[in-house]
């Protein structure tokens, strides 16, 4: 457990705000270091439990809430998919602490999920400005530009992401398909960052996917370890990163089914929720 400003944060983390820490395992990949996930968790990332979803606003005459609270609700429905009342918890604690970037971080993130891009990219750099090493606000920046396919803006993104966060295989995956995307030949960057990696750590064998070094089937059969929660997270997050690999190699009937189960299976507040479900409108219908 972490404390940040009086409040006592659990390990369990929103995946707009950190990439989450992992069970350990391991993977040979022919002495090549591939892997992720930050080793010193960011503390305000994480999303403690919340009994008060039922209602996002202040009921007449109960006492004020804080920004915290606030914050803390939104993170809560936004985990739950009820968007547009994260939304309004975010704007609430923003009004009372405007300074806080970890707000507006969120904020931005929830905005691109509600396809409101031109305020999502202004919450996130007014982020920026308030924190410039805030790695997340960076990666939730290059992911949005990733949608508008501003890839020279995203890859510049994540390479900053990337400065501050060099352990994070999520920020790897993200930045070679940024690359991918543009038409880039990243092979030599890709075994560079792999190299800062911890194998024994989920994303890892995503990771060796896109270097050749293992199968899809392989990824999928990995991704079942850990927890119960824990597999579901990784099977929908091996859905999606393999999907959006087939899809940008020219697969989109092999790429169709994973993105659909990602975009489904994934909680709300992942990223790769998000992005499959982008993908998946530009995927002509069954």
């Amino acid at each position: 457990m972490t404390t940040t400003r009086g409040w006592v944060w659990p390990k369990r983390a929103c995946r707009e705000c950190l990439f989450r820490r992992r069970s350990g395992f391991s993977l040979g990949l022919g002495g090549v270091a591939v892997v992720v996930a930050l080793q010193a968790p960011i503390a305000w990332a994480a999303l403690p439990p919340v009994q008060r979803v039922a209602a996002p606003s202040q009921s007449v005459g109960a006492s004020p809430q804080s920004a915290d609270e606030h914050f803390n609700q939104g993170a809560a429905l936004r985990r739950a998919g009820r968007l547009d009342d994260a939304i309004a918890e975010y704007r609430q604690a923003i009004e009372l602490d405007p300074r806080n970037a970890n707000y507006r971080n969120l904020l931005g993130a929830a905005l691109r999920a509600a396809g409101k891009s031109d305020e999502a990219e202004a919450e996130l750099r007014r982020a920026l400005a308030l924190d410039p090493d805030n790695a997340t606000a960076h990666s939730n920046l290059g992911n949005l530009l990733c949608d508008q396919a501003r890839f020279a803006d995203a890859i510049a993104a994540y390479q900053a992401a990337l400065k501050i966060s060099p352990e994070s295989g999520y920020l790897v995956l993200r930045l070679h398909l940024a690359r991918f995307m543009a038409g880039q030949d990243d092979r030599s960057e890709l075994l560079e960052n792999a190299g800062r990696l911890d194998m024994k750590r989920w994303p890892a064998p995503i990771v060796a996917l896109y270097l050749g070094k293992t199968t899809a089937d392989a990824v999928i059969g990995l991704a079942a370890s850990g927890s119960a929660e824990t597999q579901r997270e990784q099977t929908c997050e091996a859905s999606y990163y393999i999907g959006s690999l087939a899809l940008r190699e020219g697969r989109p009937i092999e790429a169709k089914p994973l993105l659909r189960a990602a975009a489904e299976e994934c909680p709300p507040n992942f990223v790769e929720a998000v992005g499959a479900k982008n993908d998946l409108k530009g995927l002509p219908p069954d």
